[in-house]
């Protein structure tokens, strides 16, 4: 066998087995960039989230879904609690807890309320959907 032919194949050999580990070891490196991305969370945003339909649809909803639970001394829900979640890049709500008023009726309503809702317009940044940390306050009024 002619040596120049063994050294070439040598050759041949030693890039095909470079060019598969250069893309074994990219290949993790750029999933775990998209990874990065997919769970990066802003506070703000160019475009923030939204209940669809608007504060309209949000009024709605809230209305109707409220539940009158009663404490331990009898009273209706009243007041304001301030609840933090996610809304992700597919508008899906994460993660509610409330921020105000822990371990209350109150605090308990709100965060089944966000729990609860449909899915919201997701916000964006640069023009593409983004996930978003969120303040909503909500408020109980006798009634």
């Amino acid at each position: 066998m002619n040596t120049n032919s063994i050294f070439h194949r040598s050759h041949l050999a030693a890039y095909a087995l470079l060019t598969v580990l250069l893309s074994t070891l990219l290949s993790p490196a750029q999933a775990q960039t998209e990874s990065a991305r997919e769970r990066e969370l802003f506070t703000v945003v160019e475009q923030p989230p939204e209940f669809v339909g608007g504060m309209k649809a949000y009024e709605s909803y809230m209305k109707d879904k409220v539940r009158q639970v009663k404490d331990t001394s009898s009273h209706k829900l009243t007041g304001k609690v301030f609840v933090s979640f996610t809304v992700t890049d597919q508008g899906a709500i994460e993660e509610p807890m409330a921020l105000t008023r822990q371990g209350s009726s109150e605090a308990t309503e709100a965060v089944r309320l966000v729990q609860s809702m449909p899915a919201w317009k997701p916000g964006k940044q640069a023009g593409r959907a983004v996930n978003v940390k969120y303040n909503l306050p909500i408020n109980f009024s006798e009634r």
